[in-house]
């Protein structure tokens, strides 16, 4: 089955051929629309002269379910609400050989496969 991704960071995201990084299998491009939490930071102590802050992060201004389409959202978000089986992150980064990163192979979930199971036809079943 296919999906509509919606990229909801300010970032394009760049696909790439698992074995041969040079190839680009798709961009995505940003929606416009990007997903943040509101963040609290409090300082709590001083380490050797700087601040030691605690952040908290709260709710987010989070897209509105809707029927096979997935939402790429960074990894606090993903993590931080780990009920939305709509959403994904990317996967590990590729880098060049400067360090920069040129991609990703793939994408990630905080979800077990389970709880895909009544959204994704053609899921992985987990072996016993």
């Amino acid at each position: 089955m296919t999906y509509e991704l919606v990229n909801m960071t300010p970032h394009e995201i760049t696909m790439i051929d698992e074995n041969n990084h040079d190839n680009v299998l798709m961009r995505i491009e940003p929606s416009g629309e990007t997903v943040r939490l509101a963040e609290e930071v409090v300082q709590v102590s001083t380490i050797n002269g700087f601040k030691l802050n605690k952040h908290t992060f709260g709710s987010a201004n989070l897209p509105s379910k809707k029927a096979k389409t997935l939402f790429i959202v960074s990894a606090l978000v993903a993590n931080a609400h780990p009920e939305r089986n709509d959403f994904i992150m990317v996967s590990k980064a590729v880098r060049n050989d400067e360090g920069r990163i040129v991609g990703t192979t793939g994408f990630a979930t905080v979800q077990d496969v389970i709880h895909y199971n009544d959204m994704f036809e053609d899921h992985v079943e987990e072996e016993e």
